[in-house]
């Protein structure tokens, strides 16, 4: 066939193609049964659109060429079939539900269109849309996909046939091939951009939600967080108390602070995602913390700063450390670089003792008071307002610096510069420790004494029962009558045991006990008589640090000696019992002596020991 010939039969072909259904159904062998679904939104009164009350009944509309049933399989739903096959009113009348012949062919012949429709309904990729090629194609995308799984099952037939689920890791599979071309693609294709997560697409996210920022982590250890509970903060409040009631606490030029924190030379990422208003995240850990150089800073609650102490791990005092420190540094060092009672009297000696006595009157007595073991956090003034904006300027510093890393040696230099804001200090990295460590004494009940501050301090989560023993208050914005009449009115509770239930529900909440807590603490009881205790190891009470100590009282000095002594006892016991154990050392037997080959063999020469 000719080019000609082609187009004039394409020509006549299309000719022939009707325009309408109306044409289709016309032409002979053609016919249509379908169902037909009535709108919903239309306000035709069409007596066949009806739902009729009578079940099993069936009405007819006639034309030349098509009839229109509607049957009622049940009350409240009609079915509407259209043919051209069925010109008569034609009833099954032999079974119960007489069925019209149009709906028993329907049912012979049509039974597919429904099985389709429920398959593809179960694992369908459709999505809301106005736009009718779209609904097209995610019709089409549905019926592929249960050919291709069809095809595949008849293909393989012991494919995971005992398992429920074999369509759905079938779609998954198939997904994944193809996607899987496009995923080896990507990452060669220099036009696309990467959909790795950077910065720009961190700071989008923290863009959509408003209740969330960055926020610093702090360090907190569980162990210490149970041991600071009510007891313990009264007992602490009561020794402060003693203090401002012998006139320590008058001045803030009296009071002093001396915490230690660590300095690291490398890059630390601590910043983490909260939300917003959140003073301080905590971090737990176990165990101890790295190794690091120590700085214990001391200040007093009017922001006096005095010199820094700096402890490294070693034996040796290098003169490089302390170049370009202006005399600002007291350096020490020991084989573990953590504070040790020399160091640190050293230091009050010659450092904080002359600052006192120059500031306040001679004579004097000087009280060294110790805060609770492992609640420096809570209570200590650098800790809760100071160390926290240092460290973070500090990190910000080592990031953006130039001219070299900073490393051990040079770490007080740049330090002594950020600190106490020396020649050439840049301004957006140095330190504010002198208003914050006002700040911190304020916030920590220091001073001006406040004890409410400090109760503030046992939380919830450490310690439930502060509500109940009257350590904090919780105000409550409705009175209990007014919660009361709410329970009668809103939901008909007026027995005793109801509004009980209800209270110590509320309890519950102040208190921060979640339900699942109480119904596992409940459960526990029951099974259990009662949950089982935590065994802890014992305490290291020699200073009796617990709510903190006087360590200047007579009681406390006696104490430490008498515990020195029994200490020195002890190793002195362990050491005579270890050497009255030990046997004695024989003489080790004289090696003989080898002639050298060549020689004629003489007798075994043996020397002799050396007399002492």
């Amino acid at each position: 066939m000719d080019v000609e010939e082609e187009e004039s039969e394409t020509a006549s072909c299309a000719s022939e193609v009707p325009e309408n259904d109306d044409e289709v159904l016309a032409e002979p062998d053609v016919v249509e049964t379908g169902e037909d679904q009535p709108d919903t939104e239309s306000d035709d009164d069409d007596v066949l659109y009806q739902i009729n009350d009578i079940v099993h009944s069936s009405l007819f509309g006639h034309t030349s060429d098509f009839t229109l049933v509607s049957y009622v399989p049940k009350k409240g739903k009609a079915v509407t079939l259209l043919s051209s096959m069925h010109l008569d009113a034609d009833i099954d009348e032999s079974s119960k539900e007489e069925k019209p012949e149009i709906v028993m062919e329907y049912n012979r012949t049509k039974a597919g269109v429904d099985t389709l429709d429920q398959l593809t309904g179960n694992y369908s990729c459709r999505r809301k849309t106005s736009r009718w090629p779209m609904a097209l194609f995610y019709d089409i995308l549905d019926i592929s996909a249960l050919d291709a799984y069809i095809i595949w099952c008849e293909i393989n037939p012991g494919w995971n046939s005992t398992l429920p689920t074999k369509r759905r890791m079938f779609l998954q599979d198939v997904s994944k091939k193809m996607m899987q071309r496009q995923l080896l693609r990507h990452p060669t294709t220099p036009n696309l951009p990467n959909t790795a997560c950077n910065a720009q697409s961190f700071r989008i996210f923290l863009d959509r939600h408003d209740e969330i920022s960055l926020r610093i982590a702090h360090a907190s250890n569980r162990k210490q967080d149970r041991e600071w509970t009510a007891e313990v903060c009264e007992e602490y409040i009561s020794k402060l108390q003693k203090l401002y009631d012998e006139g320590f606490l008058n001045t803030p030029e009296q009071v002093w602070n001396l915490d230690e924190t660590a300095f690291d030379t490398t890059n630390l990422f601590d910043r983490v995602v909260g939300r917003k208003g959140m003073k301080q995240i905590p971090s737990q850990y176990n165990g101890t913390a790295k190794e690091c150089v120590t700085v214990p800073p001391c200040g007093t609650a009017a922001g006096l700063q005095l010199k820094l102490l700096a402890l490294y791990a070693g034996n040796l005092h290098l003169k490089s450390r302390l170049e370009d420190t202006f005399n600002m540094c007291y350096h020490a060092v020991n084989e573990s670089g953590y504070m040790d009672q020399l160091i640190f009297a050293k230091y009050i000696k010659e450092v904080v003792f002359p600052e006192i006595t120059a500031l306040l009157e001679t004579g004097r007595r000087v009280e060294i008071f110790c805060s609770p073991s492992g609640q420096t956090s809570r209570l200590q003034p650098f800790d809760v307002a100071a160390f926290g904006g240092i460290k973070y300027r500090w990190n910000k510093y080592r990031r953006v610096k130039t001219g070299g890393p900073v490393t051990k040696d040079t770490l007080l230099s740049h330090l002594v510069m950020l600190w106490f804001r020396t020649d050439g200090f840049p301004q957006e990295f140095a330190f504010n420790a002198e208003t914050n460590l006002k700040s911190g004494f304020a916030q920590c009940g220091l001073f001006p004494i406040n004890p409410d501050m400090i109760r503030k301090t046992v939380k919830p989560y450490t310690d439930p029962s502060i509500l109940q023993r009257g350590i904090r208050q919780v105000q409550s914005e409705t009175t209990p009558d007014k919660l009361v009449e709410v329970l009668r009115a809103e939901y008909g509770i007026t027995d005793a045991d109801g509004l009980q239930a209800v209270k110590t529900c509320v309890e519950n909440v102040l208190k921060g006990l979640t339900t699942g807590r109480v119904l596992a603490g409940a459960m526990a009881k029951t099974l259990m008589a009662e949950a089982p205790k935590k065994k802890r190891l014992g305490k290291n009470t020699m200073l009796r640090l617990k709510a903190g100590a006087l360590i200047t009282s007579d009681e406390m000095v006696a104490e430490i000696e008498a515990e020195s002594a029994r200490k020195k006892a002890v190793q002195a016991a362990a050491k005579a019992a270890k050497s009255s154990r030990a046997p004695k050392r024989k003489a080790p037997e004289p090696e003989p002596v080898l002639e050298p080959p060549g020689k004629k063999t003489s007798k075994a020469t043996t020397k002799k020991p050396r007399r002492k």
